[in-house]
């Protein structure tokens, strides 16, 4: 017979192995638990970086230090290529002889840093948060933090051969959009990894690969600030894609009376297009909106909000066109405020044909900072004009109710909308009004659109209406027009 004792340790020891088992099995299921969370989590931001790319965000830009009406700022060096980025708050400036990007600060009025590159002649493209550089000869692809300007990755780049185009939507988050002779390639900006697109005509063919690829000529590829919408106009027509969803792209051909276009500029925020003194709405239909006579007249949106610069061919003098500069209010059908004292515009149309240079890689205006940079033919220097619009309107008494802001062409099932609208009136305080908008949209009295969307929702579209009034009656529409993100090309 056992002793009590032996027993007793029997005992203990059997309910310790009992214990141990079930803590191990404790462990495993916590283990199990963190995996299945750590893989929900997983998919979760892939499906974030994803949609990341379909989302932009909009960030004030403070007023430029500008102390006169207009400022010259020499270069270092002259300027072989330009993009803005950072939503219009910075331009970037590649100097090829010394092997420099320069990045100029609207808000600071100044270069703040200069970036080395590898080679002379690299592309650059910059969103709202990052900066890209590629280079053909050594086959890299980098990718800069523009809010600390290091270095974060270099990639090898994902095509061989010659690069015609590297863009992106200065306001967007992606993708990054990379043209060969092969096709376009988009690319997502943080696994620096191909997006797939489907490419949709108006007969409704469909083809992965895109319209844009060039053999010997450099494809004149355009992209909105919020990388919604693509315009090419290389071979004299004007072509324009226009995001549907997640994963789509869907084209159209803009038509004129001569049939040929030499510019094609989205604006800010991809709804309407600049061509040759023309506006064009998505679709390639002509507004109506247009300067008062497109002959000898070209229009190039802002980098950020609701406005364009206007040139206007006034004469020639010693076979130079001379031009009148002034700003237009998008959706009106001539500029409202004119700029008095101009330089820089020497050359940028040729005498006597009447081609323009690529006008968005010289004329930079930047409302929210006041400020309107031209970068001259020379290339050599910046011509910093000061701009007020809101003082400028009140001087030309022009009674005024506008809206500044970009509104989202988005929405994402499941995830809070929100929009905040920026309005500005001669009259005094602006009342707003929802008057038709999807169910659960609420609007504030001073302007904030809220939506908790739906995550069952299956509309492929929603489309809202705003009303602005002022004190005296005044009242314009301000129209939101949501595409549904998850709704197609899965």
């Amino acid at each position: 017979m056992q002793s009590p004792l032996r027993n007793s340790l029997l005992k203990f020891l059997i309910c310790v192995e009992l214990l141990t088992v079930h803590a191990a099995a404790a462990q495993a299921q916590q283990r199990q638990g963190r995996n299945a969370t750590s893989q929900q989590t997983g998919r979760r931001a892939q499906q974030s970086t994803a949609r990341s790319a379909m989302v932009t965000s909009h960030r004030t830009i403070s007023r430029a230090p500008l102390q006169t009406d207009l400022a010259e700022f020499p270069l270092p060096g002259v300027v072989s290529r330009v993009c803005v980025g950072a939503g219009g708050r910075l331009i970037l400036l590649l100097i090829p002889d010394l092997k420099k990007l320069a990045v100029f600060d609207v808000e600071k009025a100044k270069i703040t840093q200069y970036l080395s590159v590898a080679e002379e002649d690299v592309h650059i493209a910059a969103g709202m948060d990052k900066l890209f550089i590629a280079s053909e000869n050594l086959g890299t692809l980098e990718r800069y933090d523009l809010a600390t300007l290091k270095k974060q990755v270099t990639a090898k780049l994902p095509l061989e051969g010659r690069i015609g185009a590297l863009f992106m939507g200065s306001a967007s988050n992606g993708p990054l959009f990379l043209c060969g002779t092969e096709g376009l390639l988009a690319l997502n900006t943080t696994a620096l990894t191909e997006y797939p697109f489907k490419w949709l005509q108006n007969n409704g063919e469909a083809s992965d690969r895109s319209p844009f690829s060039f053999k010997n000529d450099v494809p004149q590829l355009l992209i909105s600030a919020n990388g919604r919408v693509i315009v090419n106009c290389s071979s004299g027509s004007l072509s324009i894609f226009r995001r549907q969803g997640e994963h789509s792209f869907v084209g159209v051909h803009a038509t004129t009376q001569n049939g040929r276009m030499q510019n094609g500029l989205p604006s800010a925020d991809g709804r309407v297009i600049y061509g040759d003194g023309n506006v064009f709405n998505v679709t390639g239909v002509p507004t109506g909106r247009r300067s008062e006579d497109t002959t000898g007249s070209w229009l190039v949106p802002a980098v950020e909000n609701a406005f364009y610069v206007s040139l206007k061919q006034t004469g020639n003098r010693n076979t130079t066109l001379e031009f009148a500069m002034a700003i237009g209010i998008q959706g009106t059908d001539r500029p409202v405020v004119s700029i008095t004292e101009t330089n820089g515009l020497d050359g940028l149309v040729s005498y006597p044909s009447g081609q323009s240079a690529r006008l968005d890689q010289h004329l930079f205006f930047v409302p929210d900072a006041g400020l309107l940079a031209v970068l001259p033919m020379s290339k050599d220097r910046l011509f910093l004009h000061r701009i007020d619009i809101e003082q400028q309107l009140k001087d030309a008494g022009i009674d005024y109710m506008i809206v500044v802001s970009q509104p989202p062409g988005e929405f994402i099932p499941g995830q809070d909308f929100q929009y905040q609208i920026e309005a500005r009136a001669k009259q005094g305080q602006i009342t707003y009004q929802l008057e038709s908008a999807p169910d659960g949209m609420t609007l504030s009295a001073d302007g904030l659109v809220n939506w908790a969307v739906p995550a069952d929702l299956e509309d492929t579209e929603v489309n809202v209406i705003i009303t602005l009034r002022d004190t005296t009656g005044q009242q314009i529409f301000h129209n939101l027009k949501l595409e549904n993100c998850a709704s197609s090309g899965e």
